[in-house]
């Protein structure tokens, strides 16, 4: 009977180190920029349903030139911690978009690029950067002014994202009741 608890204790120690090491091959944020504000409310311009873009992020390719844009579509009834879906786009020159995964396709009034998502690594490498953040609040769009450095900054931005986080559930509450 002893031997039981030991073995599936084991087993389960084993089974999770493979586990460890799983999630996929992570992106490389080195080539992530934040695109200008601009350029982001000229893609969320064609959306079809309601919502607003968050997280953007911008790859430019080394390769073919072409600059890759991918977005979490934030719904306006989601709560701000609600991962949304993400979406791609290729921009050209001339200032226009192409969607280039079936979410952009699906929920903006761009055309399709000639190609998909997984025909191109820098679309991917868009992708990812946009991932990493995916389902988090975008601090970028609020006044947070913290010190540089060490401790007291980590204190304060995590005293700053509490009361974000509690002003955000008020105003999704708040919502929620004028919708009812």
């Amino acid at each position: 009977m002893r031997r039981r608890p030991v073995l599936v204790l084991m087993a389960g120690a084993l089974g999770l180190v493979p586990l460890s090491g799983c999630g996929g091959p992570q992106p490389d944020l080195s080539v992530c920029e934040k695109p200008p504000t601009e350029l982001v409310e000229s893609v969320a311009a064609r959306m079809a349903d309601g919502g607003t873009l968050r997280h953007a992020r911008m790859v430019r390719s080394e390769d073919s030139g072409r600059v890759f844009v991918s977005a979490e579509l934030h719904r306006d009834d989601d709560r701000w911690w609600a991962k949304g879906d993400l979406l791609t786009w290729m921009a050209d020159e001339a200032g226009g978009f192409y969607a280039v995964d079936e979410h952009a396709r699906e929920q903006s009034g761009w055309p399709e690029a000639d190609f998909t998502l997984r025909e191109d690594r820098d679309a991917v490498e868009s992708r990812g950067c946009t991932l990493t953040v995916q389902g988090t609040i975008d601090v970028d769009r609020y006044d947070i002014d913290c010190p540089p450095g060490g401790v007291a900054r980590r204190e304060c931005l995590d005293d700053a994202l509490d009361a974000l986080q509690d002003r955000l559930d008020r105003e999704y509450e708040e919502r929620r009741r004028r919708a009812d």
